[in-house]
């Protein structure tokens, strides 16, 4: 077994690596980094301390941590692509400088591996202010349509799969249907119009909950 020099600094059992640092070695180490330029890496965005709103503090509060293997050759953009996916963030450019971007919307509290207190606070500042005149439309139709699927026909049961590590990695499952199962009972028929707004999928806040009943939780 290899163990990186991160090793035991984040996630649930805290054996793993934070997103952050992991993205940041991934692009900028001089020794096995891609060679993208740290000057165009936002730190501002991807590091933090608690109460902002950086990648590092939005990992730190929900226990996420990887331990990610390189073991055969790919796309550096696939590779970072596929961690974010995981850990739900994103890359943007602003300006000159790549930004490493969580989606969450909600305050969360966590706890390090040193046992200090984190919060994450996200920032949810407007940045556009859209009205109808904003959007082109014909004569007679509203300028936006969202169209839902009905909540009745979505599955009843959220099912993840994950490698227990306590298990010799061996996948196991589970699942979260009193979860769906309220929030389909509070969600409305769906109907076609600007005044029935797409609801997420998966709320942040239950995160966590998946990875206890998975037996990875704090």
């Amino acid at each position: 077994m290899v163990v990186g020099r991160l090793a035991g600094t984040a996630g649930p059992l805290w054996q793993d690596v934070g997103p952050a640092a992991i993205v940041s070695e991934f692009l900028t180490s001089a020794q096995y980094g891609v060679g993208f330029p740290a000057a165009a890496l936002s730190g501002a965005a991807l590091f933090g301390a608690s109460g902002a709103s950086s990648y590092q503090t939005y990992g730190a509060a929900l226990g996420l941590g990887l331990s990610p293997a390189l073991t055969a050759a790919e796309a550096a953009n696939a590779i970072l692509s596929r961690w974010l996916k995981r850990t739900n963030g994103a890359a943007a450019w602003s300006g000159s400088l790549l930004k490493i971007v969580p989606y969450g919307d909600q305050a969360m509290p966590g706890t390090t591996a040193s046992g200090a207190t984190v919060t994450y606070l996200p920032n949810v500042t407007l940045v556009y202010d859209l009205t109808d005149d904003d959007f082109p439309f014909a004569d007679g139709e509203d300028p936006v349509r969202i169209a839902r699927s009905d909540p009745c026909g979505v599955p009843n049961v959220q099912r993840v799969e994950c490698s227990d590590r306590r298990h010799g990695y061996s996948s196991k499952r589970c699942s979260d249907g009193p979860t769906v199962a309220r929030r389909a009972r509070s969600t409305p028929r769906p109907r076609t119009g600007r005044r029935w707004p797409a609801k997420r999928a998966v709320p942040q806040k239950q995160i966590p909950h998946l990875f206890a009943r998975c037996g990875m939780g704090r």
